[in-house]
């Protein structure tokens, strides 16, 4: 009795049963010539009762194995041919096989094929889990309609401190003390309804210590072919995100303050003097003066532009749009920079073409 993987043109022998002398599991053999080559082409049950005695008299297998006898089944996984189930004997059946024997032994070989599938997928599915269970990031799975959890990784179980013994026992709103069930069911409809198909937010977990943590969430409605709908939550804990977002909001804060400081001061200092302050000055100094006194407004306007956006990233800034002069506003600009420009042998001309 042999169970083979037939691997291209090669005849693996996976299990085998018979005397002493026969090939070992992991014997390879050309497959072309073995008998199991007329299984694979008839892809159904196949026997040869008496081989001397038949139309494959000359085969290699039987030169070199003098096997007689022999009947065999295509073995299919998942649907697909993975090998064959056969019976051999060096001695010749006085009768041909009959039908109910080729029924028999493909009924062998169609509850080998389902087990290894099944072996297979149970496989594949302890080394998803175990991958699933083991990735950095939490993984909480529930249902649609309690929100209770049925399955949480062990990223799940590290970030808020419960055993999952515990949280198999809650809801998604228990450890989300920024909602309330009916805001929670509110936010998810549109994934339910297959207007949305996935939803990105930020919000805070619970520890089972009472401490909230900041935590960026990816959450997927799944609906599997004859499988029950359930939500998939990807969280990721952001705590050392927004650390670092508070540190570069604050030195931007910093840095901006500190520069406006002096600026504010050479710019009152420079108005002063265009002002008359110190009496009457050369036409050429006063233009380079004024050319100055524009500059630091410029610079004043980038420092309140930097803060600013902050105030945009808050949400906490108001537009205000109009229309301006853009001819003039880029004849202040050619001016702030032609000191610039002069100093690299650069001229700079302003073109304007009307329409109409």
């Amino acid at each position: 009795a042999i169970h083979s993987n037939i691997q291209g043109d090669r005849y693996v022998v996976e299990y085998i049963q018979g005397p002493e002398g026969i090939p070992k599991p992991g014997s390879v053999f050309d497959f072309n010539e073995s008998y199991c080559i007329h299984t694979y082409l008839s892809n159904a049950p196949t026997g040869f009762h008496h081989v001397s005695n038949s139309e494959i008299a000359s085969h290699p297998c039987y030169k070199t194995f003098q096997l007689e006898a022999y009947l065999g089944s295509p073995v299919f996984v998942n649907h697909e041919r993975y090998g064959t189930l056969n019976f051999s004997s060096p001695e010749p059946r006085d009768r041909p096989f009959s039908e109910k024997e080729f029924v028999l032994i493909q009924l062998f070989a169609q509850w080998i094929g389902n087990e290894m599938a099944r072996t297979t997928s149970e496989r594949q599915l302890s080394q998803f889990k175990t991958t699933l269970d083991r990735t950095r990031d939490c993984v909480f799975m529930f249902d649609p309609d309690s929100l209770r959890f049925f399955y949480v990784n062990q990223g799940a179980t590290d970030q808020v401190g419960y055993s999952n013994q515990e949280l198999l026992t809650m809801t998604a709103v228990d450890i989300t003390p920024e909602f309330i069930y009916e805001q929670f069911a509110t936010m998810i409809e549109p994934l339910i309804s297959g207007e949305n198909k996935s939803l990105v937010f930020e919000t805070a977990h619970r520890h089972k210590n009472g401490k909230h943590m900041p935590v960026d969430i990816f959450l997927q409605y799944v609906e599997p072919d004859n499988e029950t709908p359930r939500f998939v939550a990807l969280v990721r804990d952001i705590t050392e995100r927004k650390r670092m977002e508070n540190m570069k909001n604050d030195f931007v804060s910093t840095v901006s303050h500190e520069l406006r400081t002096p600026l504010t001061s050479i710019h009152g200092s420079i108005a002063l003097i265009t002002g008359g302050a110190t009496g009457e000055l050369p036409a050429a100094v006063m233009e380079m003066l004024n050319i100055a006194h524009k500059n630091t407004e410029r610079l004043l306007l980038l420092v309140n532009d930097i803060l600013d956006l902050q105030k945009i990233e808050s949400g906490k800034l108001d537009f205000n749009f109009r229309y301006i002069d853009v001819r003039n506003f880029l004849e202040q600009a050619i001016k702030g920079n032609e000191g610039f420009a002069n100093e690299n042998n650069v001229t700079l001309n302003l073109l304007c073409k009307h329409k109409g």
